[in-house]
């Protein structure tokens, strides 16, 4: 077809009306450039190529339309187990919501179009519960007998669940390099160069002296305890206790060695964090919960404090072993 035949012609929603001049496209490559007016009223500039293959058939309004009633999230509309009832307005960044009924479990939810047209969103949050369920009896891996570094795992210990629901399965296990016991997430332990010790490896002299005299008395303990709702803000893993004290399987008691920065404040900011945040919320935590939280300073006699506290805790003499322990 001829350039000037083009007048008057309709490629899609265009109508050419007339021709304006050329449009150089390369070094060696000029065309044809047409002024033509769209279904919607818009006037575009266009070559002849993209007319006559098509390459252009609106002023861009036909694509843009196309791709709002594509992408547009509709009453009615079921994405995975949720059918949309209704707007929920807007979320903190501006995305549509939507509440949706799921037809697996008659539950509700409110999310975006965005996150349901791209099937992030696919329940009101049932499925999920049952993957968290069915996974310590279906797909758990059973690590008893495994060993981890300078770890043994000698038997699971009590699931932890967060404050979201979220579980984590944990181990017991016995250090083989200084003999004691601790409790791992088993994702620690299977995730290479994590956890491979009770803790003994990166502990100090002080902490390594404590722990060699709990174990000379006998004492039920773990090194680096934690609990899965005392949460670090600024890593948002859990906050650890030098030493918890057990008796008959029942905690009675942690023990903080604390060093000179959780006391005194230092020019580079060293121990900032630790005294001003975390040391009050590990107070707080174990006053609230009723745990005894002793510390012993970097300046005290480290053995006699320490066994000034085994007898407040055990009631007994630190020259003996602890009755109910040593049972």
């Amino acid at each position: 077809m001829k350039a000037s035949d083009l007048v008057g012609q309709i490629f899609g929603w265009l109508t050419v009306i007339s021709k304006i001049g050329s449009k150089r496209i390369s070094k060696h490559t000029i065309r044809t450039l047409w002024l033509c007016k769209c279904k919607c009223g818009n006037e575009v500039e266009v070559t002849t190529n993209e007319l006559t293959q098509s390459k252009r058939v609106s002023c861009g309004c036909r694509r843009e339309n196309t791709c709002k009633a594509k992408y547009k999230t509709k009453i009615g509309d079921q994405y995975g187990y949720l059918v949309v009832e209704e707007e929920a307005g807007k979320d903190k960044e501006g995305r549509p919501q939507y509440k949706c009924r799921c037809t697996r479990c008659g539950g509700e939810t409110i999310t975006t179009g965005k996150r349901l047209r791209a099937g992030i969103t696919r329940s009101c949050g049932c499925l999920k519960e049952d993957f968290m369920s069915n996974f310590g009896s279906t797909n758990f891996r059973d690590l008893t007998g495994k060993q981890f570094g300078y770890l043994l795992v000698e038997s699971r210990a009590e699931t932890k669940y967060s404050e979201a629901g979220n579980s984590t399965t944990m181990w017991n296990c016995k250090c083989l390099l200084c003999g004691s016991k601790t409790v791992v997430a088993a994702g620690a332990l299977t995730t290479p160069n994590h956890t491979r010790s009770c803790g003994c490896l990166k502990m100090s002299y002080a902490e390594y002296d404590l722990q060699k005299e709990l174990k000379r008395l006998k004492i039920d303990f773990i090194f680096d305890y934690s609990f899965s709702d005392l949460i670090s803000p600024n890593s948002f893993m859990p906050l650890r206790f030098d030493f918890a004290l057990f008796d008959k399987g029942s905690l009675v008691g942690l023990i903080e060695y604390q060093g000179p920065q959780h006391y005194q404040k230092y020019s580079d900011g060293f121990g900032d964090f630790q005294r001003e945040i975390t040391d009050p919320m590990k107070k707080e935590y174990c006053q609230s919960h009723n745990i005894p939280l002793y510390e012993i300073k970097y300046d005290e006699e480290l053995i006699p404090s320490l066994h000034k506290i085994l007898e407040e805790v055990y009631h007994t003499s630190y020259d003996n072993p602890v009755p109910s322990v040593a049972e």
